[in-house]
C-alpha cells in the first residue's frame, strides 16, 4: 500500500514562492528599466515624473522591491502608457 502525505500538495512550498515572486519582480524591473530607456528618460529625469526617488527606482528596475499597483500605475501614467503595457516585452510577449 502506497501512503500519500496530503499535506506536501495542500501545503505550498514558501521557498518556492519567494523565488518566483522574486522573479517576477527582476522581470518586472528590467522591463521597466527598458521602457523608460527606450522613451528617452533617465533615472534622474524619471524620478521627476514619477514622484519616486532615483534609489528607490534603482532598487525596483533590479529587482529588488516589488510594487503596488498604485505605484505601477504611477509609472504607467508618467511613461504616458496603459500600465498593461509593463507586462510584455519588446516583442510583445509576457513577461511573466
Amino acid at each position: 500500500m502506497i501512503k500519500i502525505r496530503l499535506a506536501s500538495f495542500i501545503t505550498p512550498d514558501k521557498n518556492a514562492m519567494i523565488l518566483k515572486t522574486k522573479d517576477i519582480d527582476r522581470k518586472l524591473g528590467l522591463n521597466i528599466a527598458r521602457i523608460r530607456a527606450e522613451m528617452g528618460y533617465t533615472q534622474r529625469t524619471f524620478e521627476e515624473d514619477c514622484n519616486i526617488s532615483r534609489a528607490y527606482l534603482g532598487k525596483v528596475e533590479k529587482g529588488y522591491h516589488s510594487l503596488t499597483i498604485d505605484k505601477l500605475d504611477e509609472i504607467a501614467k508618467a511613461l504616458q502608457i496603459n500600465i498593461l503595457e509593463l507586462f510584455y516585452d519588446a516583442e510583445g510577449k509576457p513577461i511573466i
